[in-house]
């Protein structure tokens, strides 16, 4: 019994590891493509600007 459950702590340990590292590329992506949190903050603002024009012209 005991092997069993070290076995699905070990998987259960390997998958929590691997999301955490996806989030971790992920968010470091999203800031390397911005530069710095003020320019991600701008990004965005942007892009919200760009659906309201979008939105109010039809």
């Amino acid at each position: 019994m005991q092997g069993e459950a070290d076995s699905f702590n070990s998987k259960e340990m390997k998958a929590s590891k691997l999301i955490a590292l996806a989030l971790c590329a992920l968010f470091a992506g999203a800031l390397s493509s911005c530069n710095t949190f003020l320019g991600m903050g701008r990004d965005l603002q942007q892009a919200g600007e760009g659906i309201e024009k979008t939105v109010y012209r039809n």
